[in-house]
């Protein structure tokens, strides 16, 4: 491990080396690709309660080689938490879901993309990117250390806490034969009345076997249809306008769609809504 000289930023060359830093000083931010800092936002929960390290210090993962590895099985693949988003791109090209290289080619422009990691983009404090949208419907799971001891969770639960790194993340290789991604408004960075709409299907022996869809609103808000995404397996493609109301109903119900989105978002969530269900089969 190193310390730079004349700055208080720690580089770490272990993982366990950034446990025990960590451990020391669990308020300290962690810097992966910087680029979220770059433009000026805040570490998370720097505004409520003022995060940061002892003299203003940081811990740079960087340096973790733990941290950078892509790891492909047959059902899944593991990806470090400090892995480029630009390098995952174009190593998962010929095995990554393709709704997911979508979505990494939309996380920033090429210098971001080439800079920023995996894992920094999904514990952005204050901001969801529409990876992170796209990661939860692929039903992803993190790694997490805290001191000594590790736990996993579904990434639709995680909140980023002070003393916790994120390690890897494991995303399930699932065969999809139907996959949509629009993005409305400006994504990066964050403008208002933006609209990420993203599903995901598989469609085998003329039925529905598996789906799933999601909202990202304004860069802040997920919106999940889980029930009706279950109520929609097993129906015969391609779908009647009645099948088709099992999904836009309850969008069209639910508080988010109406307190959240204003005509313009309203119709355009519909819209890629309806097309994807049309488009099954």
């Amino acid at each position: 491990m190193s310390e730079i000289a004349d700055s208080p930023v720690f580089v770490p060359t272990t993982l366990a080396e950034a446990i025990q830093i960590v451990k020391r000083n669990p308020r300290i931010p962690l810097w992966a690709g910087g680029t979220w800092w770059a433009q000026g936002r805040s570490t998370p929960e720097q505004d409520d309660d003022q995060l940061e390290g002892p003299h203003g210090a940081i811990l740079t993962l960087h340096a973790i080689r733990e941290l950078k590895r892509v790891v492909r099985s047959e059902i899944h693949v593991d990806v470090g938490a400090a892995v480029v988003v630009a390098r995952l791109r174009e190593a998962g090209s010929r095995f990554l879901p393709p709704v997911l290289l979508r979505a990494l080619e939309r996380t920033g422009p090429p210098p971001v993309r080439n800079l920023a990691t995996l894992g920094g983009a999904v514990c952005i404090p204050d901001q969801i990117l529409p990876v992170t949208l796209v990661l939860q419907l692929l039903d992803t799971r993190l790694d997490l250390r805290r001191g000594g001891r590790g736990h996993t969770l579904a990434l639709a639960n995680f909140r980023p806490n002070p003393g916790d790194i994120l390690t890897r993340l494991r995303i399930p290789l699932t065969e999809w034969s139907n996959w949509s991604l629009n993005s409305f408004g400006t994504i990066w960075p964050r403008g208002d009345n933006s609209l990420t709409v993203a599903a995901v299907a598989h469609v085998e022996k003329g039925s529905v076997q598996e789906f799933r869809l999601g909202l990202l609103i304004n860069g802040e808000t997920i919106l999940r249809l889980r029930e009706a995404e279950m109520d929609i397996l097993g129906r015969p493609v391609p779908l009647t306008e009645r099948d088709q109301r099992i999904i836009l109903t309850p969008l069209q119900q639910h508080p988010l769609y109406g307190s959240h989105l204003d005509d313009l978002g309203r119709w355009r969530a519909t819209g890629a809504v309806r097309q994807f269900l049309r488009r099954l089969g």
